[in-house]
């Protein structure tokens, strides 16, 4: 994963020698990421319901994370974000912070299947498409889980680009914003991120906010 920010932004590197900039999440995280939805919106929206993951009904052993959501990933890699000039002392989520997750599939269909369960995820956390935008997407400040996702797909690859605002994601990955999208740039009139050509519906951040967040605390250590 190679850094592309502006001046604005740094990597969040780890401490120790020999560890890689980037952390991968896998498929099981993938797949734990959907799944959590069910208990986040008490199983009214659930994008995998919650006794998807057992084998057998009414147990809770022989765990099943196969799902044909994630069932075509074939690698990915996070990296982490932090405002330029933060000195570390302060909390993770004292500043602002930002990933850059690039996703690798077996197949284009793949990838689309991914994505349109990303931006159902980010529906579900109140997420609205920036104006003249098809694949930038503002969270509320009221959610948890605030702040502006662009989520492009190119053949079986998806990246994600997650920043506090449409500036900060242009200057994490120059280029994950179009230029006709302003910096100030409000939401869309229509509700959640569903439209046209947006596939099955909306996606993303819970878990993977939580796993960036994570990643920045391990490095911290």
């Amino acid at each position: 994963m190679t850094d592309r920010s502006t001046d604005g932004w740094r990597v969040v590197r780890p401490d120790r020698e020999g560890r890689p900039t980037h952390d991968r999440l896998g498929e099981a995280a993938l797949y734990a990421m959907f799944w959590y939805q069910s208990f986040y919106t008490d199983h009214e929206s659930p994008i995998i319901p919650c006794e998807a993951a057992y084998r057998t009904p009414n147990s809770r052993t022989l765990v099943d994370y196969s799902h044909p959501i994630t069932a075509g990933w074939d690698g990915d890699a996070l990296l982490p974000y932090a405002a330029a000039g933060e000195t570390g002392a302060e909390s993770v989520t004292a500043v602002p912070r930002g990933y850059v997750w690039k996703l690798a599939w077996d197949r284009p269909a793949d990838a689309r299947t991914f994505a349109d369960a990303y931006r159902e995820l980010l529906s579900i956390h109140g997420a609205s498409r920036v104006s003249n935008s098809t694949d930038t997407y503002r969270i509320p400040e009221t959610s948890g889980f605030a702040g502006v996702t662009s989520l492009r797909v190119t053949n079986a690859t998806v990246l994600v680009v997650k920043g506090p605002s449409v500036e900060a994601v242009r200057e994490i990955r120059p280029g994950a914003v179009p230029d006709a999208v302003s910096a100030d740039a409000g939401q869309d009139d229509t509700t959640g991120v569903r439209g046209p050509g947006l596939g099955v519906v909306a996606v993303l951040v819970g878990l993977a906010t939580v796993a960036a967040l994570a990643v920045l605390a391990r490095r911290r250590r």
